[in-house]
């Protein structure tokens, strides 16, 4: 069975950055997640989130724009 909710450390490892990024996320209220013996995040929704980001870099949505944006 896949666990689709991931505790700080744990979502910490799934995305490669620091707890104290997820927390500074969180308390910025830029993440979303739910406070439920401790904090909980759903895995789908922070895959939705990461696409959102204005960070989160795709080579192929880039190439996609480029691609848009020529004028060849």
């Amino acid at each position: 069975m896949v666990q689709n909710w991931l505790d700080v450390q744990g979502l910490a490892e799934y995305l490669k950055v620091s707890k104290s990024y997820i927390y500074h996320k969180v308390n910025a209220g830029d993440i979303p997640f739910v406070k439920k013996g401790g904090l909980k995040f759903y895995i789908p929704h922070i895959d939705e989130w990461m696409l959102q980001e204005k960070d989160y870099y795709h080579p192929g949505a880039a190439i996609k724009w480029v691609e848009e944006k020529s004028s060849f």
